[in-house]
């Protein structure tokens, strides 16, 4: 199995409930799970691994505060990042056309940047879709996508 660092990415807590949620599904499948809900760069092993980002977007497209200084690590690192898998859950909300998940985009763009390897194309998260809760769709995703991880 798999050893994964879920990572969230929070301002309000949602995303820190969708990566608990994921987390959970994850080892449930057997998978090796740390969950970071402040997540420190230097902490986070990456030979091997796979990082589950789980963010939210705050202000006008950036990252939440909690994340912002670990995305920062990532981009200044020296560390080869080539062996690094990742997936990214983004949360947002689509009314917000100009900035809609882009937390989201902004660390699936820095992960390739470092030439870290996607496992599966991210998945958004509209909290104007009222179907159910984003904790639930998220579950369902990783799930669907369990063989990738």
């Amino acid at each position: 199995m798999s050893s994964i660092q879920v990572i969230a990415g929070s301002m309000l807590g949602s995303s820190e409930y969708v990566a608990e949620a994921a987390a959970d599904v994850l080892e449930a499948a057997g998978h090796d799970v740390q969950l970071h809900l402040k997540p420190v760069f230097d902490e986070l092993p990456v030979e091997g691994q796979i990082w589950l980002i789980c963010t939210s977007t705050s202000g006008t497209g950036e990252l939440p505060d909690n994340i912002k200084t670990f995305a920062e690590n990532v981009d200044n690192t020296n560390k080869d990042l080539s062996t690094l898998k990742f997936a990214i859950i983004g949360l947002g909300d689509s009314s917000y056309v100009d900035s809609y998940c882009h937390g989201a985009l902004i660390m699936e763009t820095l992960l390739l940047s470092k030439n870290s390897q996607k496992i599966v194309d991210k998945f958004l998260i509209d909290a104007r879709e009222t179907d159910s809760e984003a904790e639930d769709k998220a579950e369902d995703w990783v799930q669907e996508n369990i063989g990738k991880f």
